[in-house]
């Protein structure tokens, strides 16, 4: 699919740079529980050096994760798009390195999600159910209190 001499070029993006800030801007608006991202731009070169943006079709690209992101589950790429918003890309982690899909070469972002597990307590409880629990049992006992009281009365 793609012509023969075609070279990926992958160039990660300083935090001072124009590019990276707005990413900054995009991520911060459609993205939740974000804990880092790194920002690059990525290009195809022809055999003469020259971009190629469009590719007819999708392709995979492969990166490695840089240094201080983990090797998680929690990593997805989006592309940032001329207009500043952000479009989801197909992301897959293996061995240190995330795949992604994409039809059009640009702006890419790698971003680490923050989300942890829930905690759970040793009976494996949530503390909401807890609560609810609690908060019935003590109903339960008002019941019993007011129905005793009240056949108490009555006899």
């Amino acid at each position: 699919m793609l012509p023969e001499g075609t070279q990926l070029r992958v160039d990660k993006c300083a935090e001072d740079s124009a590019t990276y800030q707005a990413a900054a801007v995009a991520v911060k608006k459609a993205v939740k529980n974000v804990g880092q991202f790194a920002v690059f731009d990525i290009d195809l070169l022809n055999n003469k050096g020259v971009e190629i943006h469009e590719v007819g079709g999708y392709v995979s690209v492969t990166i490695p994760i840089p240094e201080g992101f983990s090797n998680g589950k929690n990593l997805t790429v989006y592309r940032l798009e001329d207009n500043g918003t952000l479009t989801k890309c197909e992301t897959s982690v293996k061995d240190g390195k995330v795949t992604f899909l994409t039809n059009h070469f640009s702006t890419y972002i790698l971003v680490e999600s923050s989300i942890k597990a829930a905690q759970t307590s040793d009976n494996g409880m949530g503390h909401a159910a807890q609560a609810l629990l609690l908060l019935m049992a003590g109903m339960m006992m008002l019941c019993m209190v007011y129905r005793k009281k009240r056949y108490s009365v009555t006899r």
